[in-house]
């Protein structure tokens, strides 16, 4: 084991660093430091106490009156807390929900409160690439770099991350800044991703001398003049869809079973009053942005000198803007909260529209950018944000 090693111009790796060399090849294990995350533990273990009681009251409703008959002999006092009837649907739906999804953010902040405390980030570089586990309670993983993808150091929080299109993977947060600029050099050099050109050598660079490839998440289509069609995959827009879909589902669920229990429709509607068409609007509104959802599909067209966007809605053109000499600029902005926000947008006053906004991860509207920008042959403009390490 070798603790403390050296690094030329980088100074000695501090104690949080482990590594060793076993027969499969070179293992490199990063631990948290800091006294301050004890501090986060710590609100983190009192969180997880009122987690608990919430998620204790919900299951108490949703199954109490299954458990009740069960524990009524062993467990009186138990049994006096369990609601005896059955849940109104409309309760039950939104609780049923809810739960499943208090339950899963208390998990995730259980397993955020033990990274915390006894985390390891172990990578293994052998003959056959890189491997990462994160521990506790995580699995094996190659490092597989694609095209265009980028190892780096997150501006916001200094994390060691590799950014693949949109999709952003923290590879480790142990150690200290100097630690992770070691290992941020050593990986690139095991998967041959060679030395990140940023800053003002990034901004010299020429976009329109090379082609950058399709973006990643998006398709493109020829046409017999020249021009380039700039869509994302149907695969892609179906989660969004799926996302309205089981929105319209559950509101109008819930709708439905509010009126069957009120009785009859018409005096149903008679009692409810305003009530009643305020929920028919809502829901007739839900239902029509669902179809919209599901039918409409946006699509860039890059010609020379010329950028144009549309909205098709059942394959038909419903919209269209055109943008002659554009201008193409990816600006950068930080919120309140530290977040790093990217965003690409197309302009030709007076018109403006934005084409991706990603948080904390560059990679995709940067590559997206060059793409425009070689098809359309207009230099970008960058934010030197965007292209730093």
């Amino acid at each position: 084991m070798e603790t403390g090693a050296v690094v030329p111009g980088q100074g000695p790796l501090s104690e949080a660093v482990e590594i060793r060399f076993p027969p499969a090849g070179e293992e490199i294990t990063f631990r948290p430091t800091g006294w301050g995350r004890y501090l986060v533990g710590a609100f983190f273990v009192f969180w997880l106490c009122g987690w608990a009681v919430g998620e204790a009251v919900a299951l108490g409703i949703l199954f109490g009156p299954f458990v009740r008959p069960l524990v009524v002999e062993e467990f009186p006092r138990i049994a006096r807390s369990l609601p005896e009837g059955p849940v109104p649907v409309p309760v039950f739906v939104f609780l049923a929900v809810w739960t499943a999804f208090w339950t899963f953010g208390g998990l995730g902040a259980l397993h955020t409160l033990l990274r915390l405390l006894i985390g390891r980030d172990r990578f293994l570089i052998g003959v056959q690439g890189v491997s990462f586990c994160q521990k506790p309670f995580g699995r094996t993983r190659m490092l597989l770099p694609r095209s265009g993808s980028r190892l780096l150091l997150r501006r916001k929080d200094k994390a060691l991350v590799m950014a693949d299109g949109k999709k952003q993977t923290v590879l480790t947060l142990g150690g200290t800044e100097t630690d992770r600029l070691w290992l941020l050099t050593r990986l690139r050099s095991a998967l041959g991703m060679g030395e990140e050109i940023a800053g003002p050598r990034a901004e010299a660079m020429d976009p329109l001398a090379v082609d950058p490839g399709v973006p990643d998440g998006w398709e493109i289509e020829r046409l017999p003049d020249g021009g380039i069609v700039l869509r994302k995959p149907r695969a892609d827009e179906a989660k969004g869809t799926g996302c309205a879909l089981l929105l319209a589902v559950l509101w109008t669920a819930g709708v439905v079973a509010f009126f069957a229990k009120a009785g009859p429709v018409p005096e149903a509607l008679s009692a409810a009053g305003g009530f009643a068409a305020f929920l028919i609007l809502v829901t007739a509104a839900v239902l029509f942005g669902t179809l919209w959802t599901a039918l409409a599909r946006e699509r860039w067209i890059i010609r020379p000198g010329l950028i144009e966007w549309e909205r098709l809605v059942a394959g038909r053109t419903w919209k269209r803007e055109s943008f002659r000499n554009p201008g193409i600029d990816l600006s950068y902005t930080e919120d309140s909260d530290s977040d790093d926000w990217f965003d690409l947008s197309v302009s030709a006053p007076p018109l403006s529209r934005r084409v991706t906004r990603t948080m904390n991860n560059s990679t995709a509207p940067v590559n997206l950018a060059r793409f425009l920008a070689y098809h359309s042959k207009v230099t970008p403009r960058i934010a030197r944000e965007a292209l730093e390490v």
